[in-house]
């Protein structure tokens, strides 16, 4: 049974899915894992999965829109369930995952988790929490090439409990200006909103937030103090192994070019720079309006 927990949360396209790979690799008597309950389509991996967390959490209760941290984050954060119901859930949810794991220590990489992220500590007493932001010019360019309807939603949202977007949280002004800012608008809102719920996190002790430039820079040493973090806990410091050939990876490898974002129109970047401003510059990233980056 696992005894100390952490998380890695994000946005997605920000290598959770290499960290979920390999953190078990860097850390002493770890499981980590990337999305274990995310269903993988008519597949023996979904099987696994069946087997593991059963069928009413992976099948029947996610098309009633009731498992799943997703599902869960998604009704806190629209009103449609109270915190210390979604606490409970999220608890009940992963009790049976975490008494069958055989390592002490338990990583889940699964970004889902982001919308929850300031409350996991109350979730999981004594978790560690890992947030990874990305530069949204690249974040949104690569959203573009990975999924294009993205901003929109998809298929799944049309499921309860619904989509996440300004309209359904709440947020008045950009909900009225939704169809106006178009798709990289509405992808810049997801990434002000997502990681906004994250950095809130970094109030509690056991949270850090980590920048994707930095985590996949091949020669920095910032993956060695994301290790660092996840290991070290009240009761016991895990020993950590660095392989930094593990950087040459391209697991989670965007499609998009790195400089897409130069062939936004003006008003693009400027909406761009009006929602996603602020974390922007808390998080050391130039703004794309009058700026040479």
């Amino acid at each position: 049974m696992a005894d100390d927990l952490a998380f890695v949360v994000s946005g997605g396209r920000t290598g959770t899915n290499f960290l979920g790979t390999i953190l078990s690799e860097l850390i002493e008597d770890c499981c980590s894992e990337h999305e274990p309950d995310m269903f993988a389509g008519f597949s023996a991996l979904t099987l696994q999965r069946i087997r593991r967390f059963g069928l009413w959490h992976m099948v029947i209760g996610r098309a009633l829109g009731v498992t799943g941290v997703r599902i869960a984050g998604t009704r806190y954060l629209t009103g449609q369930a109270s915190l210390p119901d979604t606490i409970l859930q999220l608890q009940r949810d992963r009790r049976r995952y975490h008494a069958d794991v055989p390592q002490s220590l338990l990583i889940e990489s699964y970004y889902a988790w982001w919308m929850v992220a300031n409350h996991i500590p109350n979730i999981f007493p004594g978790a560690k929490v890992i947030g990874v932001i990305r530069d949204p010019r690249s974040w949104i360019a690569s959203w573009q090439a990975r999924e294009p309807s993205r901003d929109r939603g998809n298929w799944i949202h049309k499921l309860p409990p619904g989509p996440l977007n300004a309209a359904t949280v709440g947020d008045q002004k950009w909900a009225a200006r939704w169809d106006e800012i178009g798709q990289v608008g509405r992808l810049a809102w997801q990434w002000q909103f997502i990681n906004g719920k994250i950095a809130e996190a970094e109030q509690n002790a056991g949270a850090k937030m980590y920048r994707f430039e930095d985590i996949f820079f091949p020669t920095g040493t910032v993956l060695e103090s994301l290790c660092t973090h996840l290991a070290t806990f009240q009761n016991r410091i895990y020993a950590t192994r660095i392989n930094r050939a593990l950087l040459s990876k391209k697991l989670n490898s965007s499609a998009a070019a790195a400089n897409e974002w130069l062939k936004w129109s003006t008003t693009e970047k400027a909406i761009v720079d009006e929602l996603c401003g602020p974390l922007m510059e808390r998080f050391g990233y130039k703004p794309l309006t009058g700026s040479d980056a």
